[in-house]
């Protein structure tokens, strides 16, 4: 959960999205204002920060910009009210994460342990795509959230492709070893005195390819 002091916005975001773990520039002149919550549905996400924003206001109301000339660039510094709405709002989202709604995230490698039977060797990147976008909105009702879901696919993909590729490779072998045996016979009938003619019958050459 963030609200940004610049803009006023106050949202829930994925983690991955706004860097946790190394901090943000604007984390650390305090203009941005995180929360840590577990993975909400977007329902309960929702009530949530309907249930914050009018602390959200209150911290907004109190905040004010200040340069800060070690840094080279404006501050945020909170009032006492804005303290105390900030302090709130973490014991808000504390008390509702407690009993709210979670997205069960699922890791594709578990979900697509079967390849789904319109993924081919065939299918595009675009194809791919559509794919794993419909199946993580069919899911996404049920509070699903599949994990590098595209990247699954493709992996499967690459496994039908190297699959294809070993085929090939496989009929090569088998085409390259049937025209051996088919010159040895050529040559037999040949020494046998049959002639060029009668022998690309049987092969289905003209006799000059004999």
């Amino acid at each position: 959960m963030e609200l940004d002091l610049d803009n006023a916005m106050l949202q829930a975001v994925r983690s991955d999205e706004v860097g946790w773990g190394h901090l943000h520039e604007s984390v650390t002149r305090g203009v941005l204002r995180q929360w840590d919550i577990p993975c909400l549905s977007a329902r309960a996400a929702n009530e949530l920060l309907h249930e914050i924003a009018p602390l959200a206001e209150r911290l907004l109301a109190g905040a004010e910009m200040e340069p800060d000339v070690s840094r080279g660039s404006n501050v945020a510094v909170l009032d006492e009210d804005a303290e105390r709405a900030e302090k709130e709002i973490g014991e808000v989202i504390d008390s509702y994460c407690g009993d709210a709604e979670l997205v069960r995230a699922v890791d594709a490698v578990e979900w697509y342990d079967i390849v789904p039977e319109q993924l081919t060797a065939d299918t595009t990147d675009e194809q791919l795509r559509e794919i794993a976008a419909a199946e993580e909105e069919r899911v996404r009702q049920d509070a699903v959230l599949i994990l590098d879901g595209e990247e699954r696919l493709r992996a499967q993909r690459d496994v039908l492709r190297e699959r294809v590729a070993e085929e090939l490779s496989e009929v090569a072998d088998r085409h390259r070893e049937l025209e051996r045996r088919r010159n040895a016979l050529v040559r037999r009938l040949a020494g046998w005195g049959e002639s060029s003619r009668e022998i690309a019958a049987l092969v289905g050459l003209s006799h000059g390819g004999v």
